[in-house]
């Protein structure tokens, strides 16, 4: 998913265009799913403004493989729904598995992706969630707050794997407004099951300028581990 206009990030291009360790952000998701299964097919949904040929040359060329493009909509819900899509139309396998991640969480690993695909199923959809280590409170009103335990809670990130049939069902069910912010709640409402499986604190979301300095630290230590 990288349909997003990204203003909150600042600079001239929208945040997954920038760079992040001398390599566009978008391209480093990628780059994770390719590792992961390198017959994996890739679709990538992109804000109207941006889905051109400038754009969908310069991401094939940059990661020489094939990637199927899409169009995003006026939502994310919009946007989601055209992404699937374009997976229905090149899926060779009845019972394949998609896996929705936005392209603001550049730092993404090959071993994150591949406990989703274990934990998703047929009606079943797996999130990967870590654990709220700050105190959280509830908003009651404007004014007040009540205390909550943290322990019943998970910070939700992506991706969100589901198996392609359930959650394409499931988004053909809700209208493109409906107040639902993650792929997991589209599918919660269509009656699916939704399974946690383990996040990492790394696969942060790049949203504010100063997340890029973040990343890009967290991008230095990912690298060293790795070596």
């Amino acid at each position: 998913m990288a349909g997003g206009s990204g203003q909150r990030a600042g600079g001239s291009l929208p945040k997954q265009f920038q760079e992040l360790g001398g390599k566009m952000m978008l391209l480093r998701s990628i780059e994770a799913f390719r590792e992961f299964d390198p017959e994996c097919a890739v679709v990538v949904v992109l804000h109207p403004d941006f889905n051109n040929a400038d754009v969908r040359d310069a991401l094939v060329s940059a990661d020489d493989t094939e990637i199927f493009f899409a169009t995003g909509g006026d939502t994310r819900i919009a946007s989601v729904r055209n992404g699937l899509a374009v997976a229905n139309e090149i899926a060779v396998d009845a019972e394949a598995k998609v896996f929705i991640h936005d392209a603001a969480r550049p730092l993404v690993t090959p071993e994150l992706i591949c406990r989703g695909a274990e934990t998703a199923a047929p009606n079943i959809g797996a999130v990967p969630g870590i654990e709220v280590t700050d105190s959280i409170r509830y908003r009651t009103n404007e004014r007040r707050t009540e205390s909550v335990d943290r322990s019943k809670f998970v910070i939700v990130q992506t991706p969100q794997v589901f198996m392609l049939e359930d959650i394409t069902k499931a988004y053909a069910a809700v209208a493109d407004d409906a107040p639902l912010t993650d792929d997991a709640s589209v599918a919660e409402k269509a009656g699916m099951e939704i399974v946690v499986y383990p996040g990492e604190s790394t696969n942060i979301k790049v949203t504010r300028p100063q997340d890029f300095a973040i990343a890009e630290e967290l991008l230095k230590g990912l690298s060293a581990k790795n070596k």
